[in-house]
């Protein structure tokens, strides 16, 4: 029989290989150069953007190895492709400029985002491009969200009213929130998984593959921002 010091042995040695593997564990991707990717206008509406930050612990907090997730738009209108991620944040209102939406929710050119983010990036492409409908219909989303919906900072809260049942994802919501329900409004996921059951949104968006309409996220890529990447350099 165990005794209370191996019980407790075998705890901690646990908790060590959780922290480990949700903190420091970061693999082996494929690579791709942020220069690259914006300039031959690679990005399009519907690709998932990873983040990992550098200068925090969340992914113990969300016991996952991803802290933060954002989902890419593409105007199709636009010659230039400029691609802007869209987001919801829980930055600090006191440190937006006076631009900057003050309920969490961000709309942002995608190249800036990146090369300031303190922590390392990947994307998860989708397997071919959307059509000029899904396009429009995600940008009207979009530009809803950006009036009336606002980060949610109780994010344990929230977990447990949505695995209870209590709850399901509404205008007070969560990187991982938002990006499924763009998900939904892309026609990407079917709109009866709105009423599943779920409490980690940011696992269960990290890690999707298939999608309905045979549309499908590729494995993720680390995006580089090189520090001699500057189109004003000669």
């Amino acid at each position: 029989m165990l005794s209370t010091t191996h019980i407790f042995s075998c705890f901690i040695v646990l908790i060590i290989i959780f922290i480990y593997q949700v903190q420091f564990s970061h693999g082996s991707y494929d690579i791709i150069y942020l220069h690259d990717l914006i300039d031959n206008k690679q990005l399009k509406t519907g690709d998932i953007i990873l983040f990992k930050a550098a200068n925090n612990f969340n992914a113990i907090y969300f016991a996952h190895y991803f802290t933060h997730i954002g989902i890419v738009y593409v105007d199709t209108l636009d010659e230039h492709r400029t691609p802007y991620l869209f987001e919801a944040n829980g930055i600090d209102v006191d440190r937006c400029r006076s631009f900057h939406g003050k309920n969490g929710i961000f709309f942002t050119p995608l190249r800036g985002r990146i090369a300031k983010y303190k922590g390392r990036c990947w994307l998860k492409a989708l397997n071919h491009p959307i059509n000029e409908t899904q396009n429009n219909n995600f940008r009207t989303f979009i530009d809803y969200c950006l009036k009336n919906m606002t980060y949610n900072m109780k994010i344990l809260h929230s977990v447990f009213q949505k695995l209870l049942g209590i709850s399901k994802c509404n205008k007070s919501t969560n990187c991982a929130e938002i990006v499924f329900l763009s998900l939904i409004k892309l026609g990407l996921l079917d709109i009866k998984q709105y009423d599943l059951v779920c409490g980690h949104y940011l696992k269960f968006v990290t890690n999707i593959t298939k999608c309905q309409n045979q549309y499908a996220y590729e494995e993720p890529i680390e995006i580089i921002d090189h520090m001699f990447d500057d189109s004003t350099m000669i």
